[in-house]
Order: structure tokens, then sequence, then C-alpha cells
């Protein structure tokens, strides 16, 4: 990561993680194969393998294979996909330096439009969705943003509450059809 313009954005955090399940297969392949084959041979036995599976338990079941497990196959990866994204996303939108995900985010611009959540939610836009949010989920997320009051006392309490207004407009920017659909 030694470019200076994604270092102002991304800051590599790595501790052991359940989705590093990639890791070993991919180094053990890497042993046959280059890294990048390595790594595409793995995600098409990962999108295979549901497949392959419901087929043998029809085989063990029914006694034949069929072609009824396959149709799983067009149906279910978009949702299984885009949860485990969120899940993903719902943990290292929130990330810093000292825990969370291998990938943490600084909102320091963020978080300085945060108490106008107009302009961070056009921030937001702009920078997920390159400014073409449609104008019923911005006043969707921008109802939510605004809904997280700032405390007027303890500071603790106040960035607490201005980092919640952030991670929520991008939550729901990324977790939005809109999002899925585009990007």
């Amino acid at each position: 990561m030694g470019s200076p313009e994604l270092r102002r954005y991304f800051d590599p955090h790595w501790q052991l993680a359940p989705y590093f399940g990639l890791d070993g297969p991919v180094w053990l392949l890497s042993h046959l194969m280059s890294l990048e084959v390595a790594g595409r041979v793995f995600a098409a036995m990962c999108l295979l393998m549901p497949v392959a599976s419901a087929c043998v338990l029809r085989l063990l079941v029914w006694g034949r294979v069929g072609i009824t497990p396959a149709f799983g196959f067009l149906t279910s990866y978009g949702f299984l996909f885009s949860v485990g994204f969120l899940n993903y996303m719902q943990n290292a939108i929130g990330s810093d330096a000292s825990g969370g995900s291998d990938l943490f985010s600084s909102y320091g611009t963020e978080l300085g439009l945060a108490n106008t959540p107009a302009l961070l939610v056009d921030r937001v836009n702009l920078l997920l969705m390159v400014g073409v949010m449609d104008s019923t989920l911005r006043s969707q997320i921008l109802n939510a943003v605004s809904a997280i009051t700032i405390p007027s006392s303890d500071q603790n309490a106040i960035n607490a509450a201005l980092a919640a207004r952030v991670e929520t407009a991008i939550y729901l920017t990324m977790a939005s059809p809109a999002y899925s659909a585009q990007y």
C-alpha cells in the first residue's frame, strides 16, 4: 500500500479473521499455479461447491442427481454475497487502528460535515455513488442521519454521535439496492 493517495483513506490492520479462509487453500494452490490463477480457482470452487453439495445430497437421498440443484445457483448467490458484503462492511466501517477489520478508513472530512447532515449525505453520495443517488434514497438516509442527536455537553458523547452519523450514512448508502446494482 505504497500509494500516498490510498493512504489518505485506508490503513491496513491485519489480524486473524474468519474470512481469511481463502489464505490457506490459495497458498497451497499457488505452489501449483500463479497466485492470480490460484485465487480464481478458489473463487470458482466457492461458487460451485454449494451446487455440487446439493447434487451429492440429492444423489444420496434420491439415487439420482437431476438438474434441480443447479437452479439454486441462479438465485442464491446474489443474496448471499450481498449479506456477506454488508456484514463485512458493518464491521469495517466502524473499525479503527485499535480493533476491528483488517482495513479501516479515516473519516476526518466526513466527521467535519456530520453537524450538517445534508452536506454529509451529499459527500457520501459523491464518494460512493458518484453523485447519482436518487432523491428518495437521499431523503431516507438524511432522515436516518438527522435522527442521531448530537449531545451538547460531554465531548466523548459528541464525538461518538458524530461518528455514528458518518457510519450510518456510509452503511445505509452501501446497503441500498441502488449501490448494489450500480457498483
